[in-house]
């Protein structure tokens, strides 16, 4: 996964299959300035099915 913001760490990280977001925070390694409480993920395979289907009801 592709890690932006305020962070310390990498920017791009493994992360096993079934991982939990609590697990995964630490790792970031997230600076004096982030706010957790305002975290955000994406995946893109929804984002490409959003988009699918946005296309699709624009076609009809």
């Amino acid at each position: 996964m592709q890690v932006k913001g305020a962070h310390t760490g990498n920017g791009a990280m493994v992360v096993p299959y079934g991982a939990r977001l609590k697990d995964i925070v630490p790792q970031l390694q997230p600076s004096p300035l982030a706010k957790l409480t305002h975290l955000t993920i994406y995946r893109e395979s929804v984002a490409e099915q959003q988009k699918r289907m946005i296309n699709e009801s624009l076609d009809r």
